[in-house]
């Protein structure tokens, strides 16, 4: 009887073990993926910060959330994402000005003066070299979420991809393999009737 018991127990120990392994898979799927996709059906997006330009307020590893936003609504003090020109990276900095530019020598009353941003590092003790044209900002960052830049950049890579699609797709295999033995290993009551027929 009690190694009936044994066995039951084991089984059930096993389930729950499959079941909690397969959830924490789960978990880790959606917020990889699920979080990003959140932020951008609300018209956002989750940018990962690798340097430490703007500490103490956004360190490396972290990922900040950016909102689009129109020219006339940009401030002094706000802290834009943009992309240099020729560049595809993109820069976190804090606006420390805003410069009206013509692009001619000599304006006349036809031309439009063209406006850029003047950025600088928290972090940094000078502003950035070169002047930001406007159309470059990718928006103006909302929220910082601490430390999540560490974990979306590990999902990105091999390692995450692995320990977050491997253990579901291999408890789905266990789980069919033992079900697969259950139906092909005869009970000891179809045995002993087998035994007695022959």
């Amino acid at each position: 009887m009690s190694g009936v018991r044994a066995i039951l127990a084991s089984a059930a120990t096993r389930r729950w073990v499959f079941r909690l392994l397969l959830a924490a898979s789960l978990v880790g799927i959606v917020l990889a993926n699920g979080v990003p996709l959140w932020y951008r059906l609300h018209g956002q997006r989750l940018l990962v910060v690798t340097s430490g330009s703007m500490a103490p307020r956004i360190t490396a590893g972290d990922a900040v959330v950016i909102q689009t936003l129109s020219a006339p609504e940009l401030r002094v003090g706000q802290v834009i994402t943009f992309q240099a020109p020729l560049s595809a990276r993109y820069t976190t900095h804090r606006i420390v000005a805003i410069v009206q530019r013509y692009l001619v020598a000599t304006p006349g009353p036809s031309d439009h003066p063209q406006y850029f941003v003047q950025t600088q590092g928290d972090h940094n003790r000078t502003p950035d070299p070169d002047l930001t044209p406007i159309g470059s900002i990718r928006g103006i960052v909302v929220d910082v979420l601490p430390g999540w830049g560490h974990f979306l950049l590990w999902c990105q890579g091999p390692e995450g991809r692995l320990a977050l699609f491997g253990p579901p797709l291999l408890l789905v295999l266990a789980a069919e393999l033992a079900s697969w033995r259950r139906v092909r290993r005869p009970t000891a009551r179809e045995a002993s009737s087998a035994l007695a027929a022959a």
